[in-house]
């Protein structure tokens, strides 16, 4: 058994997808993945929680690890997977002709924000001596044409060039404390037309977008997972 706890934004709660955002369609693939394997034997399935909330940043969620804390077991091994970063980098009160706005938060502050949340996170789970691993999603693209402003959040500016540079700088976090990157931006389309089939508005997954979601999370799992004999 593995407990997996997914914490992050709007992304973790799977808004615009029926069938519950890409943490529910991992569950899914992971019953499904242990029935095959075991013919369809009746097992304990691994525990997925979810704690997100709408417009959820790494700076305003530390103050919720707690959450995080509650959910560690000290009898499985964890895994935590983070998944922010997009609302970090929206641009509030944009103006076109100066190109200026008001940024959410600075690169040279967001950077600082991730590291102290993934090494928060491993010294909680040392302190309760559990075995946790971090992971951490990366940011995906958006339409621009829809999310500047959003369709949403009129105050909110999304951007590309912006929302490349955060995910980059999670995946130098990952790199610098020895916890897993998830990579999405490579996912997606970069054509914005196509782009637009696997979003909703421009900024959240439809259903088709949290479902390539699950599929990149499940494939990235599997290797840490099989390590633990988790489908032996």
């Amino acid at each position: 058994m593995a407990n997996i706890i997914c914490f992050g934004d709007s992304l973790v709660l799977g808004y615009y997808d029926e069938g519950g955002g890409w943490p529910n369609r991992l569950r899914s693939l992971l019953e499904k993945k242990r029935n095959i394997k075991h013919k369809n034997v009746e097992l304990p399935y691994d525990n997925i929680s979810t704690c997100g909330i709408r417009r959820a940043t790494f700076h305003n969620t530390y103050a919720r690890l707690g959450e995080i804390e509650r959910r560690l077991s000290t009898e499985e091994k964890n895994i935590v997977i983070l998944s922010l970063g997009s609302n970090d980098s929206a641009v509030l009160d944009f103006n076109e002709k100066t190109q200026k706005g008001t940024e959410i938060r600075s690169v040279v502050n967001f950077s600082e924000e991730v590291l102290a949340m993934i090494l928060a996170i491993k010294g909680i789970s040392e302190s309760k001596k559990a075995h946790t691993e971090v992971f951490c999603l990366g940011l995906k693209p958006c339409v621009e044409k829809l999310t500047s402003p959003s369709f949403k959040n009129p105050d909110h500016y999304y951007s590309n060039q912006r929302l490349e540079m955060f995910s980059n700088n999670i995946k130098i976090s990952c790199d610098s404390t020895m916890s897993k990157f998830i990579s999405l931006w490579d996912l997606f389309p970069t054509n914005q037309v196509q782009l637009n089939k696997y979003l909703s508005d421009g900024i959240h997954p439809n259903a088709l977008g949290h479902k390539v979601i699950a599929e990149r999370v499940m494939s990235k799992l599997d290797f840490w997972m099989k390590k633990f004999d988790k489908f032996d």
